[in-house]
């Protein structure tokens, strides 16, 4: 079991393109090499290849999984830790289904799991995840993966992303953008169109408790270009130590 005074936290997070198909086994092999502690997965699908996915990571010590059972051929996420977690059982009518939000619990950690529609399908979505969001703002909470969203003229080229105001709001209300935070002057985009317009789609939301614990957090722009995913991953690294300084136990 990881212990906070030994190790930081590594969390992966990467969309892996209608659950995978063939790539199956470069998905797993790109998890080994980011060799993190916890992984959250977008577009799983729980079919043959989820299965190999799912199989594969516990055999390498990922025993610890919860999904969002997303119905046949339908996008969801998955979640995969090598430390205890527990997936809510609370029943939530989640705008554009159930599949699209996972919340577990590590420790006294909220990790929640997201995948927003596209386009304006996706301003429900969002106006329901601020409602989560301000219920979790006194808490140790994560929000990652896949937004869908970004801000206008810095994580894309022009303006075209729908619900972009919310991005402002979550930093409003106090939840700190994990890459942004330690890049603030940086551009980098994690998805790109068949145009080859870029866009940032990918991020992890930290509550305020947690964000002292953020030391490092990086795109993977390999999973990418080597066609592991149409999507960079994201690594992040959070010094949990910090929380029991703050009296807070992590474990």
């Amino acid at each position: 079991m990881l212990g906070v005074n030994e190790t930081p936290l590594r969390l992966l997070t990467l969309n892996i393109r209608h659950g995978g198909g063939t790539r199956s086994a470069a998905i797993v092999d790109a998890i080994i090499e980011s060799d993190p502690d916890v992984i959250v997965l977008t577009e799983f699908r729980e079919n043959a290849s989820g299965a190999t996915i799912r199989a594969e990571l516990a055999e390498r010590g990922w025993l610890h999984q919860a999904s969002s059972k997303p119905p046949v051929r339908t996008n969801g996420v998955l979640i995969a830790a090598r430390v205890p977690l527990a997936a809510s059982t609370e029943v939530v009518d989640v705008p554009g289904g159930r599949c699209r939000w996972l919340e577990c619990k590590l420790g006294c950690v909220s990790l929640i799991g997201v995948y927003l529609p596209l386009n304006a399908r996706k301003l429900p979505y969002w106006a329901w995840l601020m409602d989560r969001a301000h219920g979790r703002i006194g808490s140790h909470c994560m929000i990652l993966r896949d937004f869908n969203t970004g801000k206008h003229f810095i994580d894309e080229a022009g303006a075209t992303f729908y619900g972009s105001e919310y991005m402002g709001q979550l930093e409003q209300l106090g939840f700190a953008d994990a890459w942004r935070t330690l890049h603030p002057n940086e551009r980098e985009f994690t998805w790109y169109s068949n145009r080859g317009n870029g866009f940032r789609l990918d991020y992890a939301w930290l509550s305020p408790s947690l964000r002292p614990a953020l030391d490092s957090a990086t795109h993977l722009h390999h999973t990418r270009s080597n066609v592991v995913s149409d999507h960079a991953g994201l690594l992040i690294e959070m010094d949990m130590a910090v929380l029991e300084l703050n009296g807070s136990q992590y474990r």
